[in-house]
């Protein structure tokens, strides 16, 4: 049997075998549902099946209890019916990142990112994550790119004294565009929760601390990649977790 995109039944069962170790949610009976009940199926739907996951997955969920963020083992857990990619491999490109006791520092000037594993279209989306200064700091942002290509391509959280403000940015295919922003920065060094919230029409919610800072809204979805972390402020930066989901929300 040939599926309308082009991709063969054989092929979908040999990558599920082939990964088995690497996606151990994989689930050839789901593959069996799809295909019989389905007269078309969808990349998402592909790559679903693939890692055993479902649309109402998280893409990261990162406690950083294991002390690591390198030379690490993804752990799939599934928590509430759902499957959860705990534990991602990091990738630090620039300056130091380390972790102890479950909070990961990032020293002034370090870069770290990571593999998502598929796309993101016009779907509920939800981002939240807990991070703290380690002094006041004075220059630079501290930026989260949840959805990232290229820096022209990208949706983005920004604590950022250099433009003193803080909140949602994207960058449109080059086109500055200030989603939901609030004057001032997060400048003292208590812990600070995030929660962004995108709905599958574009309205974006910012949440400091359980307070909404306000909504904006935007169709742009950047054929993005990656999902990186910025600390190109001056000061190094705690963060406690990153949780980042799709198809539903965070509590």
């Amino acid at each position: 049997m040939t599926l309308t995109k082009g991709i063969s039944e054989r092929v979908i069962r040999d990558a599920i075998l082939t990964d088995a170790t690497r996606y151990p949610g994989a689930n050839i009976f789901n593959l069996d549902k799809k295909i019989s009940d389905l007269n078309d199926i969808s990349t998402d739907d592909i790559l679903n099946v693939l890692t055993g996951k479902t649309v109402k997955d998280y893409l990261i969920y990162d406690d950083f209890s294991d002390d690591k963020v390198v030379n690490r083992d993804a752990v799939y857990s599934n928590i509430g019916g759902e499957w959860k990619v705990a534990r991602p491999e990091w990738n630090v490109y620039d300056g130091n990142v380390s972790v102890s006791n479950g909070i990961l520092t990032m020293d002034a000037g370090a870069d770290m990112k990571c593999d998502i594993p598929y796309g993101i279209h016009k779907e509920l989306l939800c981002l939240k994550f807990r991070f703290r200064n380690k002094s006041t700091p004075s220059s630079g942002h501290f930026t989260i790119r949840f959805l990232y290509y290229q820096s022209s391509k990208t949706i983005y959280y920004m604590n950022s004294p250099s433009n003193n403000k803080h909140g949602i940015v994207s960058v449109e295919d080059g086109s500055y565009n200030e989603i939901v922003t609030v004057s001032g920065i997060i400048s003292d060094t208590s812990w600070h929760e995030v929660t962004i919230i995108r709905t599958a029409d574009g309205n974006y919610e910012y949440i400091l601390d359980g307070v909404s800072k306000g909504t904006g809204t935007t169709t742009y979805i950047p054929p993005y990649s990656e999902f990186l972390v910025n600390n190109a402020t001056d000061v190094d930066v705690d963060i406690d977790y990153i949780k980042f989901r799709v198809g539903g929300l965070i509590y």
